[in-house]
């Protein structure tokens, strides 16, 4: 959420979701900007997926 043109936290209510879409029921007003981080970065964070453990 941008307050003044600086990010600022919000709590918000989510509704249905999938992978690419969210729903905000709740806590954002029509036409407010807000923030999301890319899938890009956050995959870059998160590292190399799979399993690892013992068979």
């Amino acid at each position: 959420m941008l307050d003044e043109g600086k990010p600022a936290p919000r709590e918000v209510t989510i509704g249905a979701n999938n992978p690419d879409k969210t729903i905000i029921v709740s806590g954002l007003k029509d036409g407010e900007a807000v923030i999301v981080e890319s899938q890009a970065k956050n995959a870059k964070k998160q590292g190399p997926g799979g399993w690892r453990g013992f068979l």
